[in-house]
């Protein structure tokens, strides 16, 4: 969202009145997108907005009385107004933008996780005979026949995923032995999905296949059968078994509010005195407490020495007025907050093997608080193996 004000470009504002938290209401209520609010002193605070945006505080000063002025311009737009005449520059950056556009083009850079360093040659001239190789041209990948390949030519691989991530190509290679199964394939089994999932790739070493890539499922369908059948030919019974890997989305929300509130000694003071005497209290000064709001300190003394029959102390409880005020908190901040919040949540149920895909918040403004969505898309192992029902 920076990126997209700063290319639009946007203004620095001084706004000044006594309806300050009014003038923010008026502006969320608007829908007047406002950010990095600053509170300069009680009637004085700076905040930013959209080029887009400012014509429209027009009817939120008309109704507050505040004085609103800009103080700076930024973002793309003033730019390039300002060198709107110096074509030699502009062509300059256009080149440029044209020259990364294209080398973002190709692959730069080539990892393979899961081998060691020995190996790593190895499979960089396994690529490298199919035509994959660092300054290649990103749309001519095969990212499928890339892993099939490293799976056929590789007997101890057992299950490859290639992904691009901007210039670079990631491989990721699982060996069998790395992870060795005791299976009893003489019991009938089928594999089920654990999760509702977007299925992105299968490896079946048996069974039949169910489902297809792409294909939505539900928790508990079924994604690679443990019956066989072919025409003219009995059903035949096996130990369904294999990895399905599908795309899972995670959301979670966080609330703060948008004000918080401050509190300041106004330097009244009221002390009220009690009398305890055993398991009596007594009020010594009138209990009238004419502050709204205060904060109290209390002090003990003893009367009588500790340890005797009765014991009788006096209770002196000072209360200290306080000016409370809410003030409108600063966005940026109070974005960042709700977003580590909204993420140590959703966090929580990623399992540890899921890989991140992509990450996202969505935020929104519900009842005077700032609500943050994260929404976490997961590549992970949703197949789960069950025994099979077999007559």
């Amino acid at each position: 969202m920076r990126i997209w004000h700063s290319l639009r470009g946007y203004v620095i504002i001084r706004i000044e009145g006594v309806y300050l938290e009014r003038f923010l209401n008026l502006c969320m209520a608007e829908r007047i997108g406002i950010w990095g609010v600053g509170r300069k002193s009680r009637t004085v605070m700076t905040a930013r907005v959209g080029v887009k945006d400012f014509p429209r505080l027009r009817s939120v000063v008309r109704r507050t009385g505040c004085r609103v002025s800009i103080t700076r311009r930024r973002g793309g737009l003033f730019l390039f107004t300002r060198f709107r005449f110096r074509k030699f520059l502009l062509g300059g950056v256009a080149v440029a933008a044209a020259v990364v556009f294209l080398l973002s083009s190709y692959v730069w850079s080539i990892g393979i996780v899961g081998v060691s360093g020995t190996e790593h040659a190895s499979y960089m001239r396994q690529l490298k005979s199919q035509g994959v190789h660092i300054g290649m041209f990103k749309s001519a990948l095969d990212l499928r026949r890339i892993e099939e390949s490293l799976v056929v030519n590789n007997e101890d691989v057992v299950w490859a995923c290639a992904r691009l991530s901007g210039v670079r190509l990631t491989i990721e290679v699982v060996k069998g032995e790395q992870a060795p199964e005791l299976v009893d394939t003489q019991t009938p089994t089928r594999v089920i999905a654990t999760k509702d999932a977007v299925v992105d790739s299968m490896v079946i070493l048996e069974g039949r296949r169910m489902v297809q890539n792409g294909q939505t499922v539900e928790k508990g369908q079924e994604l690679i059968g443990g019956v066989i059948e072919y025409e003219d030919m009995p059903q035949r019974y096996v130990h369904a078994r294999g990895k399905v890997y599908g795309r899972v989305w995670y959301s979670k929300k966080a609330s703060l509010p948008l004000n918080t509130v401050t509190a300041t000694d106004t330097g009244r003071t009221l002390t009220v005195r009690y009398l305890r005497l055993g398991g009596w209290t007594i009020p010594i000064d009138p209990e009238d407490v004419p502050y709204q709001h205060a904060r109290t300190e209390t002090r003990d003394y003893e009367l009588i020495g500790e340890g005797l029959f009765v014991p009788a102390r006096v209770e002196a409880v000072l209360y200290i007025e306080q000016d409370v005020q809410q003030v409108p908190a600063d966005m940026e901040a109070l974005k960042a907050s709700a977003q580590l919040k909204a993420w140590e949540a959703v966090k929580q149920e990623l399992p540890a093997s899921a890989l991140i895909e992509n990450r996202d918040y969505v935020y929104s403004v519900v009842s005077g608080r700032l609500v943050c969505e994260a929404r976490v898309e997961t590549l992970e192992q949703i197949g789960k193996v069950v025994k099979l029902n077999a007559p």
